[in-house]
């Protein structure tokens, strides 16, 4: 009887020491995109202007951006009117071309919409990491923050 349980529970800490790996799990897939691929498939969200982070109801409509890069043109929200145009990116540069947009007239955002249209015409790099993409002048200067929700396929 001994015998029997000793090889069972040496059979027990292998099948758990087994169980134990460094690899990832295959349940939730690693994203393997990089540079200006992690643009792609998703709408980024403002967060922050500079560095205020920006207060907005749940009602507003969000400044947002989305890339398409199949034919590099951009659409969002400036959290008044609706914005489009091309962009180029590459690894670490990003660039606005041919914006343009709605001329709705809006009460309450009408500063942030100019501020937001005034910062991304002054952006010329990224940086972009899961679900956080910050948009910089030449110089390094953060201009916008914005979260990604992701889009459905």
């Amino acid at each position: 009887m001994n015998k029997f349980v000793v090889v069972t529970l040496m059979a027990s800490a292998i099948s758990f020491v087994g169980c134990a790996s460094n690899e990832p799990s295959t349940h939730y897939p690693i994203s393997r995109e990089h540079g200006s691929e992690l643009l792609q498939k998703r709408t980024w969200v403002l967060t922050h202007l500079g560095s205020t982070r920006t207060q907005l109801k749940a009602t507003d409509n969000k400044p947002s951006l989305s890339f398409d890069q199949s034919t590099n043109r951009f659409s969002g929200s400036d959290g008044c009117n609706r914005i489009m145009g091309t962009y180029k990116a590459t690894e670490q540069s990003l660039l606005f071309s041919a914006v343009a947009g709605t001329q709705m007239m809006c009460q309450e955002n009408q500063q942030l919409s100019a501020n937001y249209k005034q910062a991304l015409s002054k952006v010329s790099r990224y940086k972009a990491s899961g679900h956080h993409l910050t948009l910089l002048d030449a110089q390094g200067t953060t201009l916008l923050r914005f979260e990604s929700t992701v889009q459905p396929r």
